[in-house]
Formats: structure tokens, C-alpha cells, sequence
């Protein structure tokens, strides 16, 4: 239950910002490692400046049961604390410091994690049999910084040559997401090379001049597809997209397989976009001259 105020003649939401920010703050609260529960029973005693069980489970919307269990896990976690008196209460230690805390907690388990990576994958890798590497794939994979991330693993693993074709707002995102021109820049070194299609336009035109410094970008007038190829092994196509500059857009989903046959096919289509592709430096000279005569 979420509180609610009394005016002559009304019940009203206690704001429907404070609790879009309450719920944000929970949300934020999970990502650094607490339970939904917890980030509510957590955020409720920091409201309150601190209470008895029972007045936090009243704020919280929990039952006692489920309160008591919260706190519990929250003394554990160093971030509420509790008094000798009777009844107890229980305290927020400064937000300083619980988030301090948290923030520590979460980098410990993501370098304990870093440090086993390599092991959980010769692990994995020495139980899978041989017929099952070579069977074809698929896969959805939703979710906008999740596909970029397994673009990223995919340009990793690549040895020869990464095919890409994006959106004008798919080459924005793309170039602005974390990594993804460090890992690209790493593989140009060791041979790998990058051919690019989308199309460029005044809104893009900065980011079309960066990714061009370490791959082969052209030009492709209303280029609305967004697909990739590695090596001639594995391919992506995006089956729904929203065309717009959010990374966490979470309606973003996009077909992944090794089926030779689909790679061949993307391949076919990529190489037809890549004969009728307008080279970047006179496409954005054009672009230049379109503003410079309309301004």
C-alpha cells in the first residue's frame, strides 16, 4: 500500500512524482544488490528517519513477517542498524555510507566474477560435446544493451571480417554505446575489418565521421534495417526496433543463428547494399552544401 492524503472531500496520491521517484530509487536500490523487498523495507526506514517493525511495515506495504525478514537482511548488509530498547528500532545508517557500502559489495562480487570468468568457460567449454558445436543456432535475445553487448562478444570473437548494417539512430546508439569503438579499434589492429552501411544524415553526421576512422562506412539513403554478420558464421536482424536514441530500450529484439543458409542470405543482401552505397566523405560534403544552401 502506498500512503495516501486526506483533502476536504478527497483521497490523492501522496504525488505522482514522489512515487515515480520512490519507485526509481527501489529500482536503483536492486541494482545494487538488494531484493525488491529490501529496496522497499529500505527506503521505507530511510522515509521514516528510522521506527519499530511495525510502523516500517506500515510504510513499506509489507507484511511484519516480511518486514522483519528485510531488516534482518539489512543489519547483515551493514546499511540499517537496530537499538537495545524495547520495542527495537531500527535505523539507517547515513546514506553515505549504505551506498558506499553497496557500491563496495557489488565491485567485490564483479571482480570475484572477472576472476572465474575464464575458468567457468574452459569448464564449460571441455562438457560440450562435439556434435553439439556444430548444430545450427538461433536465438532472441531483447532488450537494446543486450543485443549491443552480444555485438560486441560476437566482434570479439571475430577473425576476419565484421558486417554491419544500421538505422541512422542505429549508428548513433551503436557509436555512443560503452566499448563498442575501443573494441572495434582492437580487432582493425589485429586484421579484423569493419564495412558498415547506413545512412548518414545532418543529425548523424559526427558520429558517421567517427565510426569512419576505423571501419569502412557508406552511405544508404532511407536505411532503416538493423543487422549484422561475423565472419560469415553468425547473423543478427532485428525483428522489432524502436527508432529512437534510448541504449535501455527494453521492446528491442533480435534473431541470432549460425544457420549457414540465413548467413549466405544476409550476406547476398548486404553485398547488393554495398554496390549501390555512396562513399561517406562525398555524402557528407553533399549534406554540408544542403545546409549551407537552406541556411
Amino acid at each position: 500500500m502506498r500512503k495516501t492524503f486526506h483533502t476536504k472531500g478527497c483521497v490523492c496520491d501522496n504525488s505522482n512524482t514522489h512515487m515515480e521517484r520512490e519507485v526509481a530509487v527501489e529500482k536503483l536500490l536492486v541494482e545494487f544488490g538488494l531484493t525488491p523487498t529490501e529496496a522497499i523495507v529500505y527506503t521505507a526506514t530511510v522515509m521514516l528517519g528510522g521506527g519499530t517493525a511495525k510502523q516500517i511495515s506500515i510504510s513499506a506495504g509489507k507484511e511484519r513477517a516480511q518486514t522483519h525478514h528485510a531488516l534482518s537482511k539489512l543489519q547483515q548488509l551493514g546499511i540499517v542498524e537496530s537499538t537495545l530498547e524495547t520495542p527495537t528500532e531500527f535505523r539507517p545508517v547515513q546514506i553515505k555510507d549504505a551506498v558506499d557500502h553497496l557500491y563496495t559489495l557489488q565491485s567485490l562480487k564483479l571482480r570475484k566474477l572477472s576472476e572465474h570468468r575464464e575458468e567457468l568457460e574452459q569448464t564449460l567449454l571441455s562438457r560440450v560435446s562435439q556434435f553439439t558445436s556444430t548444430q545450427e543456432t538461433y536465438s532472441i535475445v531483447k532488450g537494446r544493451v543486450n543485443t549491443y553487448l552480444k555485438m560486441i562478444e560476437s566482434i570479439q570473437a571475430s577473425e576476419n571480417e565484421v558486417f554491419l548494417i544500421l538505422s541512422s539512430q542505429g549508428l548513433t546508439r551503436l557509436r555512443r554505446f560503452r566499448n563498442f569503438l575501443r573494441t572495434v579499434q582492437a580487432k582493425q589492429r589485429k586484421g579484423v575489418t569493419f564495412r558498415i552501411i547506413s545512412e548518414i544524415t545532418a543529425d548523424n553526421m559526427t558520429d558517421a565521421r567517427i565510426v569512419s576512422q576505423c571501419s569502412d562506412l557508406r552511405h544508404v539513403r532511407n536505411q532503416t534495417t538493423n543487422a549484422s554478420m561475423y565472419d560469415g558464421k553468425i547473423a543478427s536482424v532485428a525483428l522489432s526496433v524502436s527508432e529512437d536514441l534510448n541504449l535501455d530500450a527494453g521492446d528491442h529484439i533480435a534473431l541470432w543463428t549460425s544457420a549457414v543458409s540465413f548467413a549466405r542470405t544476409l550476406g547476398n543482401y548486404f553485398d547488393s547494399l554495398w554496390f549501390v552505397a555512396a562513399p561517406i566523405q562525398p555524402t557528407i560534403r553533399s549534406i554540408e552544401i544542403e545546409a549551407t544552401s537552406t541556411g
